[in-house]
């Protein structure tokens, strides 16, 4: 995967975007925890009442900064003002630009932020803090039975990696298909392919077919999996910034 370094300063990224790239922006929101204080402003009134709602100031601060940085990033690819990026929202509250071709994603977890952006197809993308614990109840709700079998013959070690790659990897499905938890998870298959990377081999739907869908899975660093899914084969790009 090609990589490369930008920051915030630098030119619109619009001319950079050709039909089925994949930018992937990683971004840690500690590095940016004084944005809050400068940019606070460009937030829309429906993304404050949320950020007000948070209990505690580290949930507040990452909210706040993840989602800044989505309007510092979609700013650039759009030549807009970053407070006049206007987003509509489906009933599964999935956001999206209203006339406009291109498609974004944005998920965070712990202090790793990852947007997405394309002009082609539907995206999703999902980032997962990894733990060393695992709630088996939450196996047996999203695995369907041939992965959890899969699982079990794994050691402790790579069933945690497997964790975190299917999940990770339903999640980024069902957010870029924008129908929410309202699509079972279980009813995605996934595989891990001779490359070691995760597939969806089959989906139980009369809607979507398995396809139609790709996985880039890579990783933010240590213990931060990522997995991006598209319904188009993309050409990635992982951008981290430069201060």
């Amino acid at each position: 995967m090609k990589t490369i370094q930008l920051n915030f300063k630098q030119q619109s990224c619009k001319q950079y975007i050709n039909l089925n790239d994949l930018h992937l922006w990683c971004l840690k929101t500690s590095d940016f925890l004084n944005i809050i204080n400068t940019k606070y402003i460009i937030l829309s009134h429906e993304e404050k009442s949320i950020a007000e709602k948070f209990v505690y100031e580290k949930d507040f601060q990452r909210y706040c900064v993840s989602h800044i940085l989505l309007r510092l990033v979609l700013e650039k690819y759009l030549n807009a003002d970053a407070s006049s990026i206007k987003f509509k929202i489906n009933k599964w509250h999935k956001p999206y630009l209203k006339n406009n071709p291109l498609v974004f994603n944005l998920t965070h977890s712990n202090e790793v932020a990852i947007i997405a952006i394309s002009r082609s197809g539907l995206l999703g993308v999902d980032v997962e803090y990894v733990k060393p614990t695992y709630s088996k109840e939450l196996i047996s709700s999203f695995m369907n039975f041939a992965e959890q079998q899969y699982f079990k013959r794994l050691d402790s070690t790579e069933q945690i990696k497997y964790f975190y790659k299917c999940w990770t990897c339903k999640e980024a499905f069902i957010k870029a298909i924008g129908l929410g938890m309202s699509f079972p998870l279980k009813n995605i298959q996934t595989h891990i392919n001779v490359q070691n990377k995760m597939e969806i081999l089959h989906i139980n739907s009369n809607q979507f077919s398995h396809e139609d869908w790709f996985c880039t899975s890579l990783s933010a660093g240590k213990d931060y999996p990522v997995t991006a899914v598209t319904n188009f084969k993309p050409d990635p790009l992982y951008i981290t910034h430069k201060n």
